[in-house]
């Protein structure tokens, strides 16, 4: 998902961007989809994202934070 045979760096996040297909955007953040991750030029998905219009998903890639990420003690929770 982060990584590929792209010859110019893509990861499914940029093209999702790219595409302006916003449910796959999130779908691919909630799974693991690094926000970060550059293209051969260094541009994020986010910055891609932005440079053909698409700021929606811009501010979406750069606000949501996958799960996987976060490391959170629910041990206090009640059964």
């Amino acid at each position: 998902m982060n990584g590929g045979n792209h010859s110019n760096g893509y990861t499914a996040l940029h093209f999702a961007a790219l595409s302006g297909n916003s449910q796959l955007c999130q779908l691919l953040l909630q799974h693991g989809a690094k926000s970060h991750a550059q293209n051969s030029v260094g541009r994020t998905a986010a910055q891609m994202a932005a440079f053909v219009g698409m700021w929606g998903y811009s501010w979406l890639m750069d606000n949501v934070t996958s799960f996987s990420l976060i490391n959170v003690d629910l041990s206090f929770r009640k059964s």
